[in-house]
């Protein structure tokens, strides 16, 4: 049962988290952008180059083809990110508490890719 405290808590943590997500959405946006009007590639020296990618998977592109993989992906990001949001208004500790915000809005950057781009 959550305590009065730690549901107060839990709903000052979240908003971190969404703004979090947003950035991360929005630096993503920038990137995209500014690679898609150099080319898709960034010569930083003559033998380095950047080029923009997209993994549609986890680790290496597994399941990135596989609607079905994303949406379960997905979907315990989903079941995920209250429980560390949980933890996160639990944790007495500072550090962990931003390692906890960080992983949650991660998680729901992902969650939101995931949708946006399957």
């Amino acid at each position: 049962m959550l305590s009065k405290i730690t549901l107060t808590k839990f709903f000052r943590v979240l908003p971190w988290i969404i703004i979090l997500s947003l950035v991360d959405q929005a630096t993503k946006e920038a990137v995209i952008r500014y690679f898609n009007y150099r080319g898709g590639k960034l010569e930083v020296t003559s033998f380095f180059n950047l080029v923009l990618t997209r993994n549609r998977g986890i680790s290496f592109g597994i399941g990135g083809s596989w609607y079905i993989a994303n949406m379960l992906f997905a979907t315990l990001a989903l079941i995920l990110i209250p429980f560390l949001t949980y933890l996160a208004a639990k944790s007495t500790n500072t550090w962990q508490r931003i390692g906890y915000i960080l992983i949650a809005s991660g998680g729901l950057g992902n969650v939101i890719d995931r949708l946006k781009w399957s």
